[in-house]
């Protein structure tokens, strides 16, 4: 435990049941708390379904002996009271999707906008840093930021595997499905993947060919775009938009899906390909922002090639047993580096060498 203090609260303005960073304080806070700290979450407003299990931020009373994580993925109009905390501060950063990818007359734009200038009017304020990926790590050194540590504080590998799962989420062994997990948006780039299943459908036409879109968005523009994609190209029958759907049925998701495809313009990190990887789904990714770190070497990274290009990949995938085994065996490996034991080592020393400055 930390020198002087007993107690570590974290902090993000947004909230809601199974979201990325939500999760990520859920996992973040049983790892504190196995440290010997007390820790509670507060957010700005509270959802129903997660009443107890995180607070308002109204009830929160400073505390010049604690920590306080804050974390960051998107702008805010709480900074005045952050600003007022009398605690010492450690920014968690998530990364903040870049304003050009949202309609520059709407709230996301605003608020990527606003979230980067906060990023970078708060740099003296905070004893230290978390980021989650190296790509996190970069932008806060690039601007000025000191005492960072790379600690991807999202994924609880110990509850995913043994949480209960949906047998029964409508994939058939006879198929090949390929699973996509992320809402629907166009640095998502889920245009993309139903581009390529257009060809795989042409390319390996002994088998059945699934696309499984995990996520929410259908109601958008941009998920619009895609279902009159989906029926422009005759791939009714090829391709599925679930919505967002609950842990058991996503779970079963992974476990049954041949492979992971990600074409993402833009992941800060990409929690669904160590998701993937816990599943023993191979995966294939696009290299752009994060994913070549995040991946490692336990999966296929591509450059931008030709969706007829990436059917083939995912074909050989399917059908090579020898590069199935070696891509699983890679996974494998890498995902040591995200288990439970080695992230709370990791928090512990962060904890103390702040403590210590």
């Amino acid at each position: 435990m930390g020198q002087n203090i007993d107690t570590v609260h974290q902090f993000h303005s947004g909230c809601a049941e199974g979201d990325g960073v939500t999760n990520g304080m859920f996992f973040t806070q049983r790892l504190l708390r196995e440290l010997g700290y007390q820790s509670e979450i507060f957010v700005e407003h509270v959802p129903a379904e997660l009443i107890g299990r995180v607070h308002s931020m109204k009830r929160y009373s400073s505390n010049a002996k604690a920590l306080f994580l804050q974390h960051h993925s998107m702008g805010h109009d709480v900074d005045h009271w952050l600003n007022s905390l009398t605690e010492r501060r450690v920014i968690v950063y998530h990364n903040i999707t870049p304003a050009h990818f949202f309609p520059d007359d709407g709230p996301f734009f605003h608020y990527s906008v606003k979230g980067r200038q906060q990023l970078s009017d708060w740099r003296a304020d905070f004893k230290g840093a978390i980021a989650d990926s190296p790509l996190n790590a970069k932008e806060l050194n690039k601007l000025g930021y000191s005492n960072i540590e790379v600690i991807p504080l999202l994924v609880d590998c110990d509850k995913l595997v043994n949480a209960l799962f949906d047998s029964d989420v409508g994939l058939q062994v006879s198929d090949l499905n390929v699973l996509f997990v992320g809402r629907l948006a166009s640095n998502k780039s889920q245009h993309q993947l139903i581009e390529v299943i257009y060809y795989l459908k042409q390319l390996y036409s002994e088998r059945n060919i699934k696309l499984w879109l995990a996520g929410s968005g259908a109601n958008t523009p941009y998920g619009q775009r895609l279902q009159g994609l989906i029926e422009q190209n005759d791939l009714i029958d090829n391709v599925t938009l679930l919505g967002k759907v609950p842990d058991p049925q996503l779970l079963g998701l992974y476990r049954q899906a041949d492979v992971l495809l990600c074409m993402s313009e833009h992941e800060g990190f990409g929690m669904p390909l160590i998701e993937s990887m816990l599943f023993s789904t191979p995966v294939l990714a696009l290299n752009s922002s994060n994913i070549k770190d995040t991946l490692g070497k336990g999966g296929i990274v591509f450059n931008a090639a030709p969706a007829l290009h990436i059917a083939a990949l995912i074909k050989q995938v399917a059908t090579d047993e020898s590069l199935h085994a070696q891509l699983l065996k890679a996974q494998n490996s890498h995902i040591q580096q995200f288990q439970s034991a080695k992230l709370k080592q990791q928090l512990d020393a962060f904890i103390n060498r702040i403590l210590s400055t």
